[in-house]
């Protein structure tokens, strides 16, 4: 198999993707030489692997990576996705960067516990996201969503999608509720599949642009979306009300201005919803079910006035200092929430539950040294 356990190394390059695993418990990066794992209560550095590739820096430029001078051979590869399996051994790891490990278009089952490869799976075009739970493995391609038995690797069902560059998928975590979340066939449509049951639902116009960002809450209930314009985030069921029909459930406004929103999530008991940006800015919004349209006098009204009227601004907020790519979980406590950044950075910061406002940092560490 292409790629190699390398010496363990300081030389890890840039950042390329940063994830956490489904509980929130612990985050995984994925490298220019590898992957790093870190605990995050406390912060803790607890696994790094270097994978080593060859490869000719001839008209590449400055590498960061390890080189053999005298050759002009690059001897580390890239990491572009990396997937955790809650805190188990198991890793789902995608090539990346300039110089990546692996084809990307290949998604390797990695043991850490074995040290070795234990599953791989091939496509003809790029792998952009994949998620994983203890009983399926789920990967996306530009216009294609593949579902796999975790066990065997043996398919069991493929979608089609509209283009989806981000590789946008969110699958649900809790053994009894097997959901998955993807782009439809439509632009701004969202394509709810319940695994267990074969049965599909979609979402047609949930947005009238292009999807972002998509994330299912914990017991897999509801769904966050955003579109490529930022602006907004719409909360959703996954399964429609039985008396209305209706999916919406709540539209939250992060600002007036584009943004790209890089990451959404739910805190344990759904009763709180946070998301980053490309603006540098974390906002935190209460999660509010919908009323009925018979409790709610205001329902013509809300028909009348623009969207900007209708959707809620969030209750707490807090600055990161930079702008690069990052991602949130909510920690042990509903007031408490972890962001990393692609640009090496971790936050855990804490919110007033009543009064919102600025969020304050509790503590702070650099991790990309």
């Amino acid at each position: 198999m292409q790629g190699a356990l390398a010496a363990e190394s300081h030389e890890q390059g840039r950042t390329l993707c940063v994830r956490f695993n489904q509980t929130g418990g612990c985050f995984a990066c994925g490298t220019e030489a590898g992957i790093r794992v870190y605990n995050c209560d406390p912060f803790k550095e607890t696994i790094r692997r270097n994978f080593g590739v060859s490869q000719s820096r001839a008209g590449r430029g400055h590498s960061q990576g390890s080189a053999d001078q005298a050759g002009g051979l690059c001897t580390f590869g890239g990491i572009g996705i990396v997937e955790m399996l809650f805190r188990s051994n198991l890793f789902a790891i995608v090539g990346g960067g300039d110089f990546p490990a692996f084809p990307t278009e290949k998604v390797l089952v990695w043991d850490d516990h074995q040290c070795k490869w234990i599953g791989e799976l091939g496509f003809h075009s790029k792998v952009l996201g994949v998620r994983l739970r203890r009983d399926k493995i789920v990967v996306a391609l530009k216009n294609k969503i593949f579902i796999y038995n975790f066990e065997d690797l043996k398919q069991l069902q493929q979608l089609e999608s509209v283009d989806n560059p981000f590789g946008l998928c969110a699958l649900s975590s809790q053994q009894d509720k097997a959901v998955l979340v993807c782009p439809g066939l439509q632009v701004g449509q969202i394509r709810i599949e319940h695994l267990d049951h074969r049965r599909s639902n979609f979402i047609n116009q949930a947005h009238t642009s292009s999807l972002a960002c998509l994330a299912l809450s914990l017991d897999g209930n509801l769904v966050a979306s955003a579109s490529e314009k930022g602006t907004l985030i719409r909360i959703w069921r996954t399964a429609p009300k039985e008396t209305t029909g209706e999916f919406l459930e709540q539209e939250l406004r992060r600002g007036s201005d584009r943004a790209q929103i890089y990451s959404v999530a739910f805190s344990p008991s759904n009763t709180y919803l946070a998301a980053t940006s490309s603006k540098g800015t974390v906002h935190i919004w209460p999660v509010v079910p919908a009323q009925s349209p018979n409790e709610s006098p205001s329902t013509v009204w809300r028909r009348l006035v623009p969207d900007y009227f209708n959707s809620k601004w969030s209750l707490a907020q807090y600055r990161l200092g930079d702008e690069s790519t990052s991602a949130c979980s909510f920690g042990s406590k509903e007031n408490v929430l972890v962001i990393v950044t692609a640009s090496g950075k971790f936050h855990k910061i804490q919110f007033d539950l009543s009064e919102g406002g600025e969020c304050r940092k509790i503590s702070f560490q650099k991790f990309n040294s």
